[in-house]
């Protein structure tokens, strides 16, 4: 499972990104984001490229217990901290389950948490299904 999110627009900043493909991809209109949560930062070998990849995670409010969602692709689901960590189901960033629960018990940090570019087991299937090697994972993986 993925949260919703994709690329930035020439010149959009983080927050709008977010709150644009929040609307793209599930129908909600969010007017402000909380905060950012976290971010990830890596780069990884891409065919004869390099790619950069910039995660940005925010807090948005909805004022509905189980809104309405409308998916381009795929059929959206609400899942709990508790759900995500007891089900075994695999999540990008895998560890957002934990996230979530730490969210709900510290509230929002006062900056965001950093996580680390780990490659984890589900996001490794993804990438080798687009034909990217275990080699060009582990090899290209780097912090900023």
């Amino acid at each position: 499972w993925l949260l919703p999110g994709g690329g930035l627009d020439p010149d959009e900043s983080y927050e709008a990104g977010a709150r644009r493909e929040l609307f793209e991809e599930t129908g909600l209109e969010i007017d402000r984001l909380e905060g950012e949560v976290f971010r990830r930062d890596f780069t990884i070998r891409w065919g004869d490229g390099t790619l950069h990849q910039h995660e940005r995670v925010f807090l948005a409010r909805i004022d509905q217990l189980d809104p309405e969602i409308h998916a381009q692709e795929r059929t959206p689901q609400w899942w709990t901290a508790e759900r995500m960590i007891s089900s075994g189901i695999s999540t990008r960033p895998f560890e957002l389950g934990l996230l979530v629960t730490q969210l709900i018990s510290d509230g929002l940090p006062a900056s965001p948490w950093k996580l680390e570019p780990l490659i984890a087991p589900p996001v490794r299937e993804l990438w080798r299904s687009l034909g990217v090697t275990d080699d060009d994972i582990d090899g290209g993986v780097a912090a900023p």
